[in-house]
């Protein structure tokens, strides 16, 4: 007997939706009504207002051996929603109705998954476990649920999936897990677990159920991974009707749920552990946990080796495959965001979503092998390591294992690195698989290594220091930063220079010493990084920034929106951010010295984009932002456009729009700075490299063709065999004498 439909408001969302009972679809209605075995067992004391506490035994460490020497793993996005291509909550975010989305089950064939490839892909890649999505908060399994028919049997597919992926990789020696969610938004129940008590009972014993499943119809399994358990999440984070408000309203989020439901979840992990003996668990649910989890790359975090850590995040796009938002990162960024988890002594879960057919995109196959292939040169300094003893700082992290500690050094602020005493004698330091490094000394004031530019390797140059003993004995150190203006340059940090609260900041780059009276040209300077990343404190960035101020240039440095992939577009307010450093340096000319009428503008890759739209755009546009400081002019007096993209709908897609170039194609469009040419446009330079696979040197080539018809002031500098990334001075060619001579030419530097 089907349930009567229930309109739930969602006061807190101001979202109406329609909810049936995943048991009056697919569930039976002795499971409806069970009861509970006594009063007893409806009655918890208030739930602290947090993740399940992690635990860490002796027990618990042995466990997690072999998860800290793995640190990497390859987690999977995959159901229903795949079809959908909105993402993991697509049935909540899209309020589609139960017996909607039900419906899917009829499009789910999954013609080309191979877990076979999947396992592949994920070796390749250099990851040593894989957890699977067995059931998200729509409901769905994609396993056999014996007494559950709204499952991948059930589907088009008529597989279990579960089965197939647990198969693979115990056939090829992979560690798996399983990702499960209690919740299920098919079940009013979880929205309502007062009201509709019986219904979250039933909830809870189909969680249990098939957790049991999971444990026992599919071998080992080494990975219990809960999401959207424990008493948090109930009633959706919390609604309340009543009470000391009208209506509904949001729960105070610091009191927890404090209704008579429990989830009940030691019961159900105390038999999980019963039939996995080996089995760790995450901080999801109200069990002890033996990992906590950190989700997102902004929250990757602080070191910490006493609680073990996972960061889990996504390759590309959201939880889940989303068509235009397949692109992954950069091999740069994955590299980084490996060696900076490591480094903070955590594991990285790191997410694909395969299209609806069960095939993972190419291209992010693709990126996968690469990394695979950089861990096959460096993964001695990442697999059985733990973090430290350095601490992260503005020069990257480290790593230890035996007697060595690994330097991952992620930006150089100079021709060396400063490190703090070690209780410890360095025996050698090399870079790793390769020779001594050019110079080094430890004293008691520290150890100082020297690497030249040219035998740095790209984007992690991994320096290995030999020791006289063990180093994980040795207690973590703050390292003393790295990043310190050049001689003759005065350094501002993190300026404030837009109004409002947690905004991006600025670093300003200035001489020493400016002649009273003398007035100095500006430069803004953007930094790259695909609109989603990167930072005003990178090496490109430091390097432009002191090179320019040493030759009397005042220069802000700034950092400004990046788009998260949460499906808000970024664009056009980073470009109105980078127009506001513009307006800033001339409201604090006065103070900083600062010829108003000369201001110029450099950035690399999506900086070089921003940079060359500051110069394309003015406020006939529409894109100048209404304030602050709307009394300055936006306007730049001279580009430097260091390989960025000319036209965006030739290039690919970005998260930063807000869509794919065929859902928004006129937003495209008008972020696409070959759009906007036209006589009396400032003057520009544009560097690009042949050997660019990011953005190809077409995308420069057209746009300087584009401004000499147009009667732009253009000139093109080819690097051949230059990649992506470089700054003023990569191996192909000193590039400071060509940008300091540009500006020099355009910006007049005048004495007043």
């Amino acid at each position: 007997m089907k349930l009567q439909i229930h309109t739930i408001k969602l006061l807190a969302a101001l979202i109406s939706i329609s909810i049936l009972s995943a048991a009056s679809l697919f569930a039976d209605a002795a499971a409806i009504n069970q009861k509970p075995d006594s009063a007893a067992d409806l009655v918890v004391a208030p739930p602290v207002p947090r993740k399940s506490a992690v635990l860490v035994t002796k027990a618990s460490e042995e466990r997690l051996t072999w998860w800290r020497e793995a640190r990497f793993g390859m987690f999977i996005h995959w159901g229903l929603f795949s079809i959908t291509g909105k993402g993991g909550w697509d049935l909540w975010s899209q309020k589609m109705s139960i017996g909607d989305y039900a419906s899917l089950t009829n499009q789910f064939s999954a013609e080309k998954f191979s877990a076979q490839d999947w396992v592949k892909i994920a070796k390749d890649a250099g990851m040593k476990y894989m957890v699977m999505v067995t059931k998200h908060h729509d409901g769905f399994a994609l396993f056999d649920s014996k007494d559950y028919p709204f499952n991948a049997m059930k589907s088009a597919a008529h597989r279990d999936f579960v089965k197939g992926f647990a198969d693979a990789a115990h056939q090829a020696g992979m560690r798996i897990g399983f990702y499960y969610s209690p919740l299920d938004w098919q079940y009013p129940g979880y929205f309502f677990p007062d009201l509709y008590r019986e219904n979250a009972e039933a909830m809870r014993e189909k969680y249990h159920r098939q957790v049991l499943e999971l444990m026992s119809n599919y071998g080992k399994v080494d990975i219990l991974w809960y999401d959207g358990g424990g008493p948090n999440w109930l009633a959706f984070g919390g609604l309340e009707y009543g009470g000391n408000a009208s209506g509904w309203h949001p729960r105070d989020r610091s009191k927890g749920y404090a209704g008579k439901f429990n989830w009940q979840d030691d019961v159900v992990n105390t038999r999980a552990r019963e039939l996995q003996p080996n089995l760790i668990l995450n901080d999801r649910t109200g069990t002890l946990a033996d990992f906590e989890t950190r989700e997102g790359e902004k929250r990757l975090g602080d070191y910490n080796d006493q609680t073990p850590w996972e960061l889990c995040t996504t390759l590309a796009g959201g939880w889940g495959y989303m068509p235009g938002r397949t692109t992954p990162m950069s091999l740069e960024k994955c590299v980084r965001l490996l060696v900076n988890t490591v480094g903070r002594d955590g594991n990285l879960l790191l997410n694909v979503g395969p299209r609806p057919d069960g095939e993972i995109e190419p291209e992010q196959v693709a990126r996968l092998k690469e990394l695979g292939q950089w861990l096959e040169k460096y993964g001695e300094s990442i697999y059985g390591t733990r973090g430290g003893p350095f601490l992260p700082g503005d020069y990257g992290v480290s790593t230890r294992r035996g007697k060595k500690i690994y330097i991952h050094v992620l930006e150089w602020a100079g021709e060396s690195l400063r490190l703090p005493p070690l209780p410890a004698k360095v025996v050698s330091a090399s870079i790793l698989g390769g020779k001594p490094i050019d110079q080094w000394s430890q004293d008691d004031q520290g150890i100082k290594l020297f690497v030249t530019a040219t035998r740095r390797t790209g984007v992690d140059t991994v320096i290995a220091l030999e020791l006289d003993q063990p180093a994980q004995g040795i207690k973590p150190v703050e390292v003393a930063p790295q990043r310190t203006a050049a001689e003759g340059v005065r350094l501002e940090k993190d300026i404030d220079y837009l109004v409002g609260d947690n905004q991006p900041k600025a670093d300003l780059y200035a001489p020493v010493d400016i002649p009273k009276g003398q007035l100095c040209p500006g430069i803004v300077i953007i930094h790259g990084g695909g609109w989603v990343g990167g930072d005003k404190a990178s090496s490109r960035e430091q390097n432009i920034g002191n090179t320019l101020a040493r030759q009397g240039y005042i220069c802000l440095s700034i950092n400004y929106v990046l788009a998260t992939g949460n499906g808000v577009p970024t664009w056009p307010e980073n470009l109105q951010q980078c127009k506001t450093a513009v307006r800033w340096l001339r409201k604090n000319a006065s103070r900083l010295q600062i010829d108003p009428e000369d201001i110029g503008v450099i950035g690399g890759s999506a900086g070089g984009h921003l940079a060359s739209m500051l110069g394309v755009t003015g406020s006939a546009d529409g894109l100048d932002p209404a304030g602050p400081y709307a009394e300055y002019s936006c306007q730049v007096q001279a580009v430097v456009d260091m390989y960025g993209i000319a036209d965006l709908m030739t290039w690919r897609d970005s998260m930063s729009m807000g869509g794919t170039r065929k859902e928004v194609p006129d937003v495209y469009r008008k972020a696409s700075p070959i759009n906007y040419l036209k006589k009396g446009q400032p003057p520009f330079l544009i560097l690009h490299g042949t050997a660019d696979t990011t953005v190809p040197v077409e995308q420069s080539k057209q746009f300087a063709a584009a401004m000499k018809t147009a009667g732009v002031n253009c000139q093109l500098v080819i690097l051949e065999g230059a990649a992506h990334t470089f700054d003023l001075q990569p191996k192909q060619r000193d590039l400071r004498p060509v940008v300091i001579g540009f500006f020099d030419q355009f910006l007049k530097r005048r004495k007043k």
